[in-house]
């Protein structure tokens, strides 16, 4: 019961990193600006669809990964070790949805129109409805999400969409 039980917590991770790994809608062509990694995307965005389709992409993995560790830690066969990771695990997400809601809420409170802040691990990507942005912009992104996230502002990509 223990191997199903750790192929579960593994399914939960892989979901979690699968959608914050998602090549979809960004560019394969990258420049510098400052530490963070800028991608101008050819992605044309309709009223913040793409960003509420994302949202809700992001919401659907972390519920299922949530639900997955939720069994785990219900389940009275799983050893300790097995449900201290899933705990460990349930935590980290939980940490990323506030992380990710901060970092939104106070780059839109600066005057982006739409952002969507995605955690993955060590790095951060931030995609923003803009058709460029001047280097304080990314100083500023860099500053909040790092802020916010302890994440380096050198693990940040910033991905436009516009």
């Amino acid at each position: 019961m223990s191997v199903t039980l750790i192929g579960l917590l593994c399914t939960a991770i892989y979901l979690n990193w699968a959608y914050s790994n998602s090549d979809e809608g960004k560019s394969d062509t990258a420049k510098l600006l400052g530490e963070a990694a800028y991608v101008n995307s050819d992605v044309k965005v309709d009223d913040g669809d793409m960003f509420e389709e994302k949202r809700i992409e992001r919401e659907t993995a972390r519920e299922k990964s949530l639900q997955l560790i939720g069994e785990i830690l219900a389940d009275d066969t799983a050893d300790q070790a097995t449900k201290d990771t899933a705990q460990k695990e349930k935590l980290k997400i939980a940490n990323d949805i506030e992380y990710e809601a901060t970092s939104e809420t106070i780059l839109k409170s600066k005057g982006f129109k739409d952002v969507l802040v995605t955690l993955t691990g060590s790095q951060a990507v931030v995609c923003i409805n803009a058709e460029s942005l001047i280097p304080t912009q990314v100083a500023q992104v860099q500053d909040v999400v790092s802020s916010t996230a302890g994440i380096s502002p050198d693990e940040i990509k910033i991905v436009l969409a516009h």
